[in-house]
């Protein structure tokens, strides 16, 4: 019961008046019922993995809280960060490292296992990481009702693909969920309206023109896969950002605040600044708190810190899966950032606000398209594909633009450009000044026939197909 699906709107349409009526210091235990509930309706069984990370969580933080010696504390939060890795790589890696084990001895020594992650594994695990972690730095208390931190783990709107919040944050959120105002309702009606919009009218129509030139990459037009390249692009951002938008909208309606996960990125004048401050904000900063800092950051010399970002962009490719396509488009986005670091000037402060426009325009391009070839290897099945698309792009040389036209002259491409720029132009709007502040200046007749516009949209051009969010495998 995706968000997106109807079963689960009507359901937050008839629950919503109920949720309201029950008293404030309630409603976090009705959200755990629903939240575990929902979890139970993709896989059963997988309740059971995330009540083990729930108990692992707890005990350690317990542990940790206490009075204990230094070597105590650092036993325990070792054991319990080795216990969280070890279930999420059991979930996403196993069938890729006891491959490459095979590979490397020269034959099949070990069985492959078949393990089909649970949905949302790696973003629960997270969580509870920066949890243990924290209450070991003693940055926050530990939690000593065990079924607030199940709820802190499983929250429905974000189990599946985040956003990732920290335990004070989460705490701060349901102090504020008693006092819900209708402006929370309002604004989050929308922004959960907006995220329908993205996914089922522009991603959901997106995906099976770029699913039908990257399935036979070796026999498709390389205009179909050039145009494909950039259709990904866009129905990756809609997709996730779509569930972002969602999560939050929906949260806000219940009188919690759930971090805002995209900025507008594909107008980063870099790719530091896409990863660190535009493109899925929560994990980044996840990677930078609990991994990029303990390695020693931008503090041991600049030759560390390039490795420090290699192997955090590394990693990051394996948490999207055990597949050598994300260990190379990790790999290329922290080539892109060494780079950038070597040349210079690519600071937000230098390349952004005080830089001339036609610099920042032409730095959002070379951006894009950097960021653009990395999804080449994320959205291909192997490395092998990913080489095919490229070289065939490359082959086709100067009758390629004669081939894209033609193609934009088929109304399907015509309405998959439009609709991009629908995205792009609210971008746009969006970064010189918060859609958020422009319609609540509106007339109200004015954000009503917006709101039935979308919701118009929404019927008639919305894939209603139930496509699965891209991120809930990861």
């Amino acid at each position: 019961m995706p968000l997106h699906s109807l079963t689960f709107l009507l359901l937050l349409a008839a629950g919503l008046p109920i949720y309201l009526r029950v008293p404030a210091e309630q409603r976090g235990r009705l959200l755990l019922l629903l939240s575990l509930a929902y979890y139970a309706t993709f896989r059963w069984d997988a309740v059971l993995l995330l009540l083990g990370t729930a108990l692992v969580g707890y005990v350690a933080g317990i542990r940790l809280d206490q009075d204990r010696p230094p070597l105590h504390r650092r036993a325990v939060v070792t054991l319990a960060v080795g216990l969280l890795v070890t279930g999420l790589a059991v979930n996403t890696s196993a069938a890729f490292l006891v491959t490459a084990a095979n590979q490397l001895v020269g034959r099949d020594v070990l069985p492959v296992p078949q393990v089909v992650a649970a949905a949302g594994v790696s973003f629960y695990i997270f969580t509870c990481l920066s949890y243990v972690i924290d209450v070991y730095r003693r940055t926050t208390p530990a939690e000593h009702r065990p079924e607030a931190l199940l709820l802190y783990l499983s929250y429905f709107p974000k189990v599946l693909a985040g956003p990732i919040v920290r335990m004070e944050a989460w705490r701060a959120s349901l102090d504020r969920a008693g006092h819900l105002s209708p402006a929370d309702l309002t604004s989050g009606a929308q922004l959960l309206l907006w995220g329908l919009f993205k996914k089922v009218v522009v991603a959901d129509r997106l995906a099976p023109m770029v699913d039908a030139a990257y399935r036979l990459p070796a026999l498709s037009a390389p205009a179909d896969l050039l145009l494909a390249s950039y259709l990904f692009a866009f129905q990756i951002y809609c997709d996730f950002s779509a569930y972002s938008d969602m999560a939050v909208g929906c949260s806000r309606m219940l009188g919690l605040t759930l971090p805002e996960n995209f900025q507008r990125p594909y107008l980063a004048v870099s790719v530091r600044e896409f990863w660190a401050h535009r493109w899925h904000r929560t994990l980044s900063a996840w990677f930078a708190d609990y991994l990029y800092r303990p390695l020693g950051g931008n503090r041991r010399g600049a030759w560390r810190t390039r490795w420090n970002l290699m192997a955090v962009f590394a990693l990051s490719g394996l948490w999207h899966g055990a597949h050598w396509t994300f260990l190379v488009w990790g790999g290329l986005n922290g080539l892109y950032v060494w780079v950038e670091d070597l040349l210079g000037g690519t600071s937000r402060r230098t390349v952004g606000a005080d830089g001339a426009p036609w610099v920042r325009h032409a730095r959002r391009l070379v951006t894009f398209h950097l960021i653009l070839l990395s999804w080449i290897f994320f959205r291909a099945d192997t490395v092998d594909a990913a080489v095919t698309i490229l070289t065939r792009i490359a082959a086709a040389g100067a009758s390629l633009p004669t081939q894209v036209w033609l193609r934009m002259t088929e109304p399907a491409w015509l309405v998959a450009v439009a609709l991009i720029g629908v995205v792009m132009a609210t971008d746009i709007l969006d970064e010189r000044q918060a859609l958020r502040e422009r319609t609540h200046q509106w007339p109200v007749a004015v954000q009503w026939t917006v709101a039935y516009g979308l919701l118009a949209m929404l019927l008639v051009a919305g894939q209603w197909n139930l496509t699965r969010f891209v991120y809930m495998q990861f």
